[in-house]
């Protein structure tokens, strides 16, 4: 009788990659599709588990009908999804992808709350007064302050201190003025005053008397 030989068996492992995401840059609340491309050479029966690691302390747990998944985060932040196969000899395979989740964005708010003369005659300094708020922090989200005096004049250097601005009309007529606040984000608020300016009222000279 001849001896027994053995056949020594090299396990290959499976392959697999991260194939696509909804979106790689989502807002707080927002969920994220992942699909997964999944194969072993010893084919699929050999995959003992598919996992997910989300970044964010979760994690989900399943077999091949794991490969499509969906996540949503509730914190803002940068997260590493893991992705691990493992079939059932082999050690674990990985796959990685980098994942941005926003804060949500706050829009401002702007408001006029006071014209110094209104009405007022051509030619008259007046003065404009705007206050912005913004929950996502005033000075750190506000891009744009804008005043719009409707004349073809536009203030829009960016000055958070334009909410009190100094001016000055040259035609008699009624302006619609804005007043407009603009993120980081691109969100805006915009108020509206009605601006009437009459003309200047010529002085009237007495008439000369002689006594």
């Amino acid at each position: 009788m001849e001896p027994l030989s053995w056949i020594q068996y090299k396990n290959r492992s499976p392959q697999a990659t991260i194939d696509s995401a909804s979106s790689n840059i989502i807002t707080v609340g927002g969920s994220i599709n992942f699909a997964a491309k999944i194969s072993d050479p010893e084919g699929d029966g050999d995959i003992s588990y598919v996992m997910w690691r989300f970044g964010d302390g979760k994690s989900t747990t399943g077999g091949l009908s794991y490969k499509t998944i969906s996540h949503r985060y509730t914190t803002a932040g940068n997260y590493t999804v893991t992705l691990e196969v493992k079939d059932k000899v082999g050690k674990p395979v990985l796959a990685t992808k980098d994942i941005t989740v926003n804060a949500i964005n706050h829009a401002p708010t702007a408001a006029i709350i006071s014209v110094s003369s209104n009405p007022a005659a051509v030619g008259q300094s007046i003065i404009f007064t705007g206050v912005i708020t913004d929950e996502d922090g005033r000075n750190e989200d506000i891009d744009k302050v804008m005043w719009d005096f409707k004349d073809g004049t536009i203030i829009d250097d960016g000055d958070l201190d334009d909410s009190l601005t100094l001016y000055t009309y040259y035609q008699p007529c009624t302006y619609e003025v804005s007043f407009k606040a603009i993120d980081k984000s691109g969100a805006s608020a915009e108020d509206t005053r009605t601006v009437i300016i009459k003309p200047r009222q010529k002085s009237q000279k007495k008439p000369l008397t002689i006594d």
